[in-house]
């Protein structure tokens, strides 16, 4: 995927924790892109999460 340009992220844009096995505990999610439009699938998800919790701006 990434040979492709795409790109794997948690839903922060840090990139996947794998030591923690194949459950991945310690990851928030995901996010699987083509790559350029990885930064606004973030904020995307984000804006969701916040408004789901009531916190929306």
């Amino acid at each position: 995927m990434r040979a492709a340009g795409g790109l794997a992220t948690d839903i922060d844009g840090s990139p996947l924790d794998f030591s923690s096995g194949r459950t991945m505990a310690r990851t928030r999610g995901m996010i699987v892109s083509n790559g350029r439009i990885h930064a606004q699938m973030i904020e995307g998800v984000r804006a969701l999460l916040e408004e789901e919790a009531g916190t929306a701006s």
